[in-house]
């Protein structure tokens, strides 16, 4: 729906204020603070005026411009029944992954329990700690707050990393500024580390039955 003043539908119609003022007069349809649904003024002229080649009460007019709008594609975006041949977007697949399994990731913890940042990095950022501090400083979210300088104190959620970095690689691959992407370093997200007997035993205590990060 679109709103106009009375000059703007003049202006439109090219007729006068003054028949805007008439037509109101005679019934045209005006919203309470005074303006116009614009179809609706075009509609009403049409059907209440015969002249429809007379460019002086702007029927002819308000009729041209209504035709015109049916014509011009609509910019209202709409969802597909189906994808027919198309693969599914992978973002959207994504969170609708996380619709689906809802209760598996939040309450079943699916893709494992919290885990801390020297073992997050293990598993994502090709054993880089500095990357994830860089991830979490602009916006990778986290389960507990550790130190910002150093990272120490840190528990991350996996689904939460898996997610993040997903939606952020996908936004550098599609903008094609990796250039920026590897000063944030998303080149090396998913890339897994060395794990060291420390690692593994952090990662087994955190994501076992009685895991102490699950409750941190």
């Amino acid at each position: 729906m679109t709103i106009i003043s009375k000059a703007n539908l003049a202006a439109e119609l090219r007729i006068s204020k003054a028949r805007v003022s008439q037509y109101v007069a005679e019934g045209l349809p005006v919203r309470s603070d005074g303006k116009l649904n614009r179809e609706e003024a075009f509609n009403w002229i049409g059907r209440n005026h015969s002249d429809s080649t007379g460019s002086n009460k702007g029927v002819g007019r308000a009729n041209t411009l209504l035709r015109e709008d049916r014509r011009r594609p609509s910019t209202t975006r709409r969802v597909p029944a189906c994808y027919g041949n198309r693969e599914p977007d992978p973002y959207l697949e994504s969170l609708a992954d996380r619709a689906r399994n809802w209760r598996e990731i939040h309450v079943g913890r699916r893709y494992g329990n919290r885990i801390p940042i020297d073992v997050a990095a293990t598993m994502f950022a090709a054993g880089d700690r500095d990357a994830v501090l860089i991830w979490l400083r602009v916006g990778l979210p986290y389960a507990v707050e550790g130190n910002w300088e150093t990272g120490e104190g840190f528990w991350l959620a996996i689904s939460w990393m898996m997610e993040w970095g997903v939606h952020t690689t996908m936004r550098a691959d599609a903008s094609g500024d990796w250039a920026t992407a590897r000063e944030l370093r998303l080149d090396c997200f998913g890339e897994s580390g060395r794990w060291t007997p420390e690692i593994a035993a952090k990662f087994e205590a955190a994501t076992g039955p009685t895991s102490g990060g699950g409750s941190r």
